[in-house]
């Protein structure tokens, strides 16, 4: 068993400002200055009431001082060998997590009296469960299987009073985090799917390994509707892998590949005519984020040069991130010059190399 105990001391000074272009007043966003705790306690224990079955349990405490919000957390797994050999193994677990909201979200004032409307929103909680298979295959192979669930709750969106689709399970996937005031932790998420990989541990030179993930990703914001989330791309298939070459008695080529096949980026269409009327972005609430970009795909390339010798071992590798250019969709806005919609792709080609001696 294991029990321990955390403390963590936060400091932080926060000071933002926008210039109000209607009353000409530099008006205080997010003002916050001072410290805050947050304390932990847990306990974890494991049980082998046989050879081949071990059980997991847990408990969990936090409390955050900063609002006087606490939060318990339980934690059970259980791990079944089977099979000849013990090679395959069945496992299960449930639990439930809790976090705190990023520090700037509590400190955001309102604009119309200053209070620090957010100060009080409560842990965002996660409830899961995964069921899941390894089996290990020949001398080098793994092939492993888990099926999983998540409900998340307590997710700051805008109060009843102010019905929309915001919610802040969304914030983030475009790099840019939204801070919205006077939310309400009351919004809720839900994500499962399956998950394969296949792996080839490194051997006889060479490695590998494969994954496909087949995912849904829901919520509801506080209008009772039920959308996808920004983060909800159906699929994730990747394939990583890598050849050694000897080349002499001491050098070494390396090859090494990885490439990503995803869904498309969700966004919420914009209406361009009422754009166009207001000189800004009108998007479709009604439909957010129920459009997605093409698919994502890239590939990197990097290859390595290993020269050894007896005192010191160099090494040059070349690296081609996106070899073949494809011109992902980062994100559409609209652009009050051209009075269209404009196109932001990702990074293209990227190649660089680099050169390390180690004595």
């Amino acid at each position: 068993s294991k029990t321990g105990f955390i403390f963590k001391r936060m400091q932080f000074s926060i000071s933002e400002n926008f210039f109000d272009n209607l009353s000409g007043n530099t008006i205080p966003l997010r003002d916050g200055e001072g410290n805050t705790n947050l304390i932990q306690a847990y306990s974890g224990w494991q049980f082998r009431p046989t050879d081949k079955l071990t059980l997991n349990g847990g408990i969990h405490f936090t409390h955050f001082a900063l609002n006087k919000k606490n939060a318990i957390e339980w934690r059970a797994g259980a791990e079944l060998s089977v099979g000849k050999n013990e090679k395959t193994t069945l496992n299960i677990g449930a639990g439930s997590h809790s976090q705190t909201q990023l520090l700037p979200l509590y400190f955001l004032r309102s604009n119309t009296n200053q209070v620090l409307s957010n100060k009080n929103l409560d842990f965002t909680r996660s409830t899961h469960a995964i069921a899941g298979v390894n089996h290990l295959f020949g001398q080098d192979f793994r092939l492993k299987g888990e099926l999983y669930y998540q409900y998340l709750s307590n997710i700051p969106v805008h109060p009843d009073s102010n019905p929309s689709a915001f919610s802040m399970v969304n914030e983030g996937g475009d790099f840019l985090i939204n801070y919205e005031e006077g939310l309400a932790s009351e919004g809720s998420a839900w994500n499962y799917g399956l998950e394969l990989t296949l792996e080839k541990f490194y051997s006889k030179g060479y490695y590998f390994l494969i994954t496909q993930s087949l995912f849904k990703s829901e919520y509801k914001g506080s209008n009772a509707t039920v959308f996808p989330t920004k983060f909800d791309g159906i699929f994730i298939s990747n394939f990583l892998g890598g050849k050694e070459f000897d080349i002499g008695k001491n050098n070494k080529i390396l090859i090494d590949i990885k490439t990503t096949y995803s869904g498309g980026r969700r966004y919420t269409p914009i209406d361009l005519q009422a754009s166009r009327e207001q000189g800004a972005a009108v998007l479709y609430e009604e439909l957010s984020f129920s459009e997605k970009h093409k698919n994502y795909f890239r590939t990197d390339v990097k290859l390595t040069l290993r020269i050894n010798r007896p005192k010191v071992s160099h090494e040059i590798f070349i690296n081609v991130d996106n070899v073949f250019n494809t011109r992902n969709i980062f994100s559409e806005y609209y652009n009050p010059i051209s009075e269209n919609i404009t196109t932001i792709n990702q990074l293209g080609i990227f190649p660089f190399a680099q050169y390390k001696i180690e004595f």
